[in-house]
């Protein structure tokens, strides 16, 4: 893994984040100048974010659904967490009539992922609730 963190699904290529095998290891999605397909690209570095931040980063569920909504997305903000770090466990004492652990980190995720897309960020309050309610 690269020293670097990435910073948003943009800004680094999937070497550097690398999990394992990659569908960009094939040569199907290859251009012909042997270049991969840049959405593609993007959505592997969100898929190899997403597992990195569920399993290893330090994930505070929001407080409400407008809070998650109005927040920056953790996609678009430095990871500092690496596929080497411990991996991501309830703190002794917390609070057992909270949300379970893995439930809230994974809804506070899906915000953020969905929020890492221009498509949901444009959409009118009301949709948004309704995209993650529905969902």
């Amino acid at each position: 893994m690269s020293s670097r963190h990435a910073s948003s699904p943009d800004s680094f290529s999937h070497e550097d984040i690398r999990l394992g095998p990659s569908c960009l290891d094939s040569g199907q999605h290859k251009h012909e100048n042997n270049a991969v397909d840049p959405m593609l690209e993007r959505l592997t570095t969100l898929e190899n974010n997403l597992t990195l931040l569920l399993s290893r980063a330090e994930i505070e569920p929001y407080a409400s659904l407008d809070d998650a909504l109005a927040a920056p997305s953790r996609f678009h903000q430095p990871i500092s967490v690496r596929i080497t770090d411990p991996i991501a466990s309830p703190k002794p004492g917390a609070d057992e009539n909270k949300m379970p652990f893995w439930r809230s980190r994974i809804i506070a995720l899906y915000i953020d992922w969905a929020k890492s897309f221009a498509c949901f960020r444009n959409l009118p309050h009301a949709d948004k609730v309704i995209s993650v309610v529905v969902a």
